[in-house]
């Protein structure tokens, strides 16, 4: 269950730390390797909806990313 008051990301940075110091270097490795597999099929842009992220209350699933 995550807390709402957490700031963006710190879900994944919770996992990503937890993940590195269990010492899962190859899951670490995957997460890195698909995130840059989706950034250059995308050319660069990881969102192609048309969205206004500065409109506040936005909630975005971050699928398929390591950093």
């Amino acid at each position: 269950m995550t807390n709402s008051n957490e700031p963006k990301g710190a879900t994944m940075d919770n996992f990503m730390s937890m993940t590195k110091e269990a010492g899962h270097t190859p899951e670490i490795q995957r997460l890195i390797d698909l995130h840059a597999v989706l950034n250059d099929a995308m050319n660069g842009q990881l969102i192609l909806a048309p969205i206004n992220l500065e409109e506040p209350g936005k909630r975005i699933l971050d699928s398929g990313t390591a950093d």
